[in-house]
Parts: structure tokens; C-alpha cells; sequence
């Protein structure tokens, strides 16, 4: 369809697994921006996240939608339709791509793209819920109540080190996820004194892209938002942020260039907690790495 058409009556992009298919409609489809989510609901500067039970309990979805874009993505996507000018389009891509690199996050099950009539522009993700499965931030401070101390030690040693090495997965294939932090880092929901960790799952791949010659600065900010993700979580001390830092590179004995790195990393995570209003004493890197 040429752009004036399209401009007049509107066009969709869609594509989907059959797992969706098979539950939801094509009539169905069609309205999904207006679907009525109560379940987790949040919506802020155009966008809106949920979850959504559907096909009578067969498939249990998060469900991120997007109306609010800038002028000239709106234009731009009038001309070249098939282009990844959402979040929506950018992170089914995205997820794409770490599930072919056998990365443990959530499953796409439908993507829609919608330009026109006008200006109008919109899009909705649709992924599988990770059933059984609860934030870090949320599950760490409940292991640590759970648990015997020694047990939730072993088990938050193995959460530390799936996680540095999960970063360092990205990182050695020059993507960069933007939105490290600690609540898009997934285990299972710990309910048993003696719970299994099993493959932590990363979420939110929105903002997740490729830098080869700009790397450093991309590197820097995921550890950054890492660290400061992590101040203030109940049952975390700096022995788990070293933890962390060594599975991240790999080695038990820090060089000094090592150690520069954890310096330089903690110095931005101190700036998100100043921009931010959170006061923080600045931590010896001789003690934390």
C-alpha cells in the first residue's frame, strides 16, 4: 500500500506465533489496543503494561501497548511502514534474537504495528508470562525470610553468578540491554525453605542494541544501573556485588585495570543515585571487588 492510502484508511503489521493463533482471532487482533487490563495495570507517557489471561486459562500474556510518538517517527513511518519504529517491533526483534543465542527470556507471541490514518502510530508486544517466576528485588528480600542463613547464602551465590555471567553473555556479543537493572532479572518464585534457583530469565529488551565502537560507554552504564538497582534491597551486601563482578569477568583475581572498571562503575551508579535523590555512601572498591 503507497503512502496515500495509507495515510487515509490506515495499515497493520502484524506477525505471530502459532501459540497466539490458536487462542486469539484475527477479529480479535484488531482491537486489541483497547482491550481491558486489570491484572498488574500500569500506563504512563503513552504506554500501558498488563497481564492478561486468555483462551479460558490457556495462555497467561504481559501485554505492552504504545500510542504517544514523536512527530517525526510518526511521518517516517507513513513512508517505510515495514521499519522497527516501536518499542513493540524493536524488542520482538530483540527477543528474536536472544532466544536464538539460547538466552533465557520471555517468549513473543504477537507483535503489531499500526500507521495511520493521519499521524496516528501504535503498536502492541504480547509475550508469554514467566509463570512461576518473581523479580529479584522482590525475591531476594523474601528468600532472605524464608531461608535458612546458610541455605539463602548458597542460593543467592548461585543468583550473583548466573547474573554476572548472563550480563557478560551480552556484553561479549557487543549488546548492550540499557535497562539492567535488578527488577528485569527473573528466578524462580523461592516458596519452600529449600527452593531451587534454576535459570535466571532477563526481561525488557526494548532498548537492547548493538555498539561495537561505542561499546565502553554502553558497558559502563549497564553495570552502572546494575549496581544501583541493587542499594537498599534487603539481603544484599557488597560480598554479592563482588560475587557478581568476578562471574561478570570471569576471573577470581582482579587486575588493576579490573579494578579501575569497578571504580569507574561505581562513580556513574552514584550519579543515577544523586539524579535521583538517594543518598548513598561511597563504597571502597578494595571492599566491595
Amino acid at each position: 500500500m503507497s503512502w496515500p492510502p495509507r495515510s487515509r484508511h490506515g495499515q497493520a503489521w502484524t506477525q505471530s506465533t502459532t501459540a497466539w493463533t490458536d487462542v486469539v482471532s484475527h477479529r480479535e487482533e484488531a482491537s486489541i489496543m483497547d482491550w481491558p487490563v486489570s491484572d498488574d495495570f500500569h500506563t504512563k507517557q503513552g504506554r500501558s503494561t498488563g497481564k492478561l489471561v486468555l483462551g479460558n486459562g490457556k495462555l497467561n500474556i504481559y501485554l505492552k501497548r504504545h500510542w504517544q510518538f514523536p512527530w517525526m517517527t510518526r511521518q517516517a513511518a507513513r513512508f517505510w511502514p515495514h521499519a522497527a519504529w516501536t518499542p513493540a517491533v524493536q524488542e520482538w526483534n530483540n527477543l528474536q534474537w536472544a532466544r536464538a543465542q539460547n538466552l533465557h527470556v520471555p517468549e513473543p507471541l504477537a507483535v503489531g504495528q499500526f500507521i495511520g490514518p493521519g499521524n496516528q502510530l501504535k503498536s502492541f508486544l504480547a509475550i508469554r508470562e514467566l509463570t512461576g517466576m518473581q523479580a529479584l528485588h522482590q525475591a531476594i528480600p523474601a528468600a532472605s525470610t524464608l531461608m535458612p542463613t546458610s541455605y539463602f547464602n548458597s542460593w543467592k551465590h548461585e543468583v550473583f553468578v548466573q547474573m554476572g555471567q548472563l550480563a557478560q553473555r551480552l556484553h561479549a556479543l557487543h549488546r548492550y540491554h540499557k535497562d539492567l537493572y535488578l527488577c528485569h532479572f527473573y528466578v524462580r518464585t523461592p516458596r519452600s525453605p529449600d527452593a531451587a534457583v534454576g535459570e535466571l530469565a532477563l526481561i525488557d529488551f526494548h532498548r537492547m542494541a548493538y555498539h561495537r565502537w561505542s561499546s565502553w560507554r554502553w558497558l559502563v552504564k549497564d553495570l552502572a544501573q546494575w549496581i544501583y538497582s541493587t542499594w537498599g534491597v534487603s539481603g544484599i551486601t557488597e560480598h554479592d556485588r563482588a560475587t557478581w563482578f568476578h562471574a561478570y569477568l570471569g576471573r577470581e583475581q582482579l587486575t588493576a585495570s579490573d579494578r579501575w572498571l569497578y571504580q569507574t562503575v561505581l562513580l556513574k551508579a552514584h550519579r543515577y543515585a544523586h539524579h535521583n535523590g538517594i543518598t548513598v555512601t561511597r563504597l571502597n572498591v578494595e571492599k566491595a571487588a
